[in-house]
């Protein structure tokens, strides 16, 4: 009896451990240039500049090592090896976040990138109960048993670090797979700063009448003769409640704000965006050069923006030769609205409709079909839950087979290693 309780509890903490870990690994490489930039907040918090740059690396690797801790518990590859592991993630990120929690040094961990926002005392509760299982799986690992033959083990193992090694690269080369970011394609970014409200602002009126206060809406206020007297006004602003972006803002090269007349276009708009223009990857110049020339020939805008100043459009414009439109935003708006630098964000009037990595830009010859086709179509939001799916079943089709052929490839190995024993 007590051997199946503890089975059963061994059997829970396995799965909760392998899942949140291979949540947690994928979702971080499926953003390694996200994860990055949360590695170089905890690094300046902690006051560690050595590392700075390297955070796209240990971005990239830590979550391999993450998903593939997962992998291991979820089939039971290396039982002690990954409990260990897995122990010894608790034990560095577990005092890590109570840290984080005490001191608010960085807002949000990143535990789960930007698919899943915790509150640092959120993370450090959701660590303290990991921590409690890693330690169930180290001292009762015995029981964690594998559908797999021992010699084919560390093929999961190996398998696994490369698929998320795969995935981070294609978000670097590319645009991530998945974006769980406020600013994805489809999105409205006036409705989504709460901009196109038709009342922002609620105002309720209290009256006194008897010692007795009591608030009346603006269709609702007493006559003179029922003997209320007017107390104060009460202004409720409901602009920038539950929006989804609250620090969208645009200057001019003068500083102006031209937030609203830059989401007002009536046409296409296309927007090269760079955080930082010095360090911006010039392999595409000549691309980026002869799109601005054909875009302009269409008489569609064409910006610029950046977090620099005049140093980097100097520079920028003595590198191509051209006479780009610049406007400036906040750096981590910049960043958090696409992971490249640069990047191109096409908008039609305040709609996002595509988002581009600069390695993948349209061909400029065919931008007048570009153009036309993103206006004529409807822009469909990317539904996460199939990329989501479709990564499953990528990953687990290839483990599925191995699981169906175990048998039959420790046949094959037996053979060999005794036709070798015989020849010796």
């Amino acid at each position: 009896m007590k051997k199946n309780v503890v089975n059963i509890i061994v059997l829970c903490c396995r799965l909760i451990i392998a899942v949140v870990f291979l949540f947690s690994g994928f979702v971080k490489a499926v953003d390694p240039i996200g994860s990055a930039i949360k590695f170089g907040d905890y690094f300046t918090a902690l006051n560690i500049s050595f590392f700075q740059d390297h955070t796209l690396t240990l971005s990239i690797f830590l979550s391999a090592v993450e998903f593939s801790i997962g992998a291991s518990l979820l089939w039971g590859s290396y039982r002690k090896l990954s409990s260990i592991c897995a122990l010894m993630f608790m034990l560095l990120f577990t005092p890590l976040t109570l840290w984080l929690a005490l001191t608010n040094a960085v807002n949000d961990c990143g535990c789960f990138g930007d698919a899943i926002s915790l509150n640092n005392w959120e993370t450090f509760y959701k660590n303290l109960f990991l921590l409690a299982c890693s330690i169930v799986l180290l001292v009762y690992n015995r029981y964690i048993k594998s559908p797999f033959y021992l010699k084919i083990r560390w093929v999961v193992v190996a398998y696994s670090f490369i698929f998320s090694i795969i995935i981070s690269f294609l978000g670097i080369r590319h645009l991530p797979i998945l974006d769980f970011r406020p600013y994805k394609v489809g999105t409205e970014i006036k409705q989504s700063m709460g901009l196109n409200e038709t009342n922002e602002k609620e105002y309720i009126l209290v009256y006194e009448k008897n010692g007795e206060k009591k608030k009346f809406g603006l269709n609702e206020i007493p006559s003179d003769d029922q003997g209320w007297n007017f107390v104060e006004t009460i202004v409720i602003d409901h602009k920038n409640e539950d929006v989804s972006i609250k620090d969208f803002f645009i200057t001019d090269i003068d500083g102006n704000d031209i937030t609203n007349e830059f989401l007002s276009n009536d046409t296409v708009a296309f927007v090269l965006l760079s955080y930082d223009l010095l360090n911006a990857d010039e392999e595409n110049i000549d691309k980026i050069v002869e799109l601005h020339e054909i875009v302009s020939e269409m008489k569609l805008p064409f910006y610029i923006l950046t977090s620099n100043k005049q140093d980097a459009i100097s520079y920028w414009t003595e590198l191509t030769g051209s006479d780009f439109e610049y406007i400036y935003g906040d750096i981590t708006v910049i960043e958090t609205i696409v992971r490249s630098n640069p990047g191109l964000v096409v908008l039609y009037k305040d709609k996002i409709i595509d988002k581009i990595n600069v390695s993948d830009l349209p061909e400029p010859v065919h931008m007048e079909e570009y153009v036309d086709k993103k206006i004529n179509l409807s822009i469909k939001k990317v539904n996460s839950k199939i990329i989501i799916l479709l990564s499953f079943i990528i990953y687990f089709v290839p483990i599925l087979v191995l699981l169906l052929s175990n048998r039959t490839l420790m046949l094959l190995i037996d053979k060999k290693r005794k036709s070798e024993i015989n020849k010796d």
